[in-house]
């Protein structure tokens, strides 16, 4: 595994994740004023999803800029004291989520942009209640290797869940399938 704190990728990471936590909180705030201009009862599951958003968005970005903060006391405390090394990162700090796109190769890339197609496809052609439930399914047990038992109770709830959530409780239409017209 390389070492992060030779690669300048991870700091400027860190920087565009703060600046698109932000972004996405800014252009969601946006969305929600948009919202005003619509009938009230049509509004509500918009403005509930888009408050969601403002806040998770809004928390990432102060826990980024948070760490951020804590991590650069920490290396002025190191030089003030005379400290000239900078101690390694470790493990726990290499591997975040939050780094994946920063450090992940082709291959990963490759990988994960032919499932998003195939999920893409397969919305168009099937829908979007088969494709959720067939993509969770074969994503769940051949991207993630989780067992087939996991994989089909997931895709199946998953399914139900949306199906229950877009058709019978909220009436919202959702994307037909060439073929299946549901």
């Amino acid at each position: 595994m390389t070492n992060p704190s030779s690669s300048p990728s991870l700091n400027t990471s860190a920087r565009a994740d703060i600046v698109i936590a932000f972004t996405v909180a800014v252009v969601m705030v946006l969305a929600l004023i948009g919202t005003f201009e619509w009938p009230a009862k049509a509004a509500i599951f918009p403005r509930v999803v888009i408050v969601a958003g403002i806040v998770f968005s809004l928390g990432l970005g102060v826990v980024l800029v948070w760490k951020r903060l804590r991590h650069a006391t920490a290396h002025q405390r190191d030089a003030t004291v005379g400290s000239h090394s900078v101690p390694a990162p470790s493990d726990s700090q290499t591997d975040e989520a939050e780094y994946v796109f920063a450090t992940a190769g082709p291959r990963a890339w490759t990988k994960a942009l032919l499932w998003i197609a195939f999920f893409l496809v397969v919305t168009a052609v099937t829908g979007i209640f088969v494709s959720s439930g067939l993509f969770a399914l074969l994503y769940l047990r051949f991207g993630a290797g989780k067992s087939w038992r996991f994989s089909l109770i997931y895709s199946a709830v998953l399914s139900i869940c949306l199906l229950a959530m877009f058709r019978w409780l909220l009436y919202i239409p959702t994307p037909l399938g060439i073929l299946t017209g549901f």
